[in-house]
């Protein structure tokens, strides 16, 4: 665990990354998002299996998945929000395809070990209420209401970026070594096919 002193002071840059190893900004740069209000309820949606499951669980990968290309060199780099979505994705293609190849215990327990450490590094504060005995899920459905940051700009911003890079949905997926459970038809084109295709 490391700690910053004055977030004042390390929030503020005074180079121009090269986007070359290591050498790129810690956060994605856009305008700060606002604040906003997410009610955690049961939901018919995103069920593990059924005709809808798959192109449910896809549809929150924004176009190009939420990868970025940035700097002269196209560096290519994923918005961890992203990130943690497309191991849930993984997970439950473990879930229900325990046979594919990329669902592997190893994989699985990567993508758990990611997750847990991206709840550790939020650190949400809301107090829900504990009556899991008491409580009827079927009928009472609403939770806590949570306090975020407005995920439907990040969406924007992102998605907007994968919209400029339309890309043919096979290559890109063989580029990136996407099963196809985990991205069907309309595919998230990936913004940076011209580099990827190069490697």
């Amino acid at each position: 665990m490391i700690f910053f002193g004055d977030e004042e002071s390390h929030s503020k840059s005074y180079w121009v990354a090269a986007y070359i190893d290591s050498d790129y900004p810690e956060n994605y740069s856009m305008e700060e998002l606002k604040p906003v209000l997410l009610v955690v309820e049961e939901s018919v949606h995103y069920p593990l299996e059924g005709s809808q499951a798959l192109l449910e669980w896809s549809s929150n990968a924004p176009s190009g998945i939420g990868y970025v290309c940035l700097g002269q060199t196209h560096r290519i780099l994923c918005v961890s929000m992203f990130h943690q979505l497309h191991y849930l994705r993984y997970i439950r293609n473990g879930i229900v395809n325990p046979s594919d190849p990329s669902s592997s215990i190893y994989h699985s327990h990567n993508c758990l070990n990611y997750i847990r450490q991206s709840i550790l590094c939020n650190s949400d504060l809301t107090l829900e209420p504990f009556d899991p005995l008491d409580r009827n899920f079927t009928v009472d459905r609403i939770g806590a209401t949570h306090v975020c940051r407005d995920w439907s700009a990040v969406y924007g911003e992102i998605g907007s970026i994968g919209d400029h890079f339309g890309m043919e949905r096979r290559k890109i997926q063989n580029a990136l070594h996407i099963p196809v459970d985990v991205y069907p038809e309309p595919y998230r084109f990936h913004p940076c096919y011209e580099t990827l295709k190069g490697k």
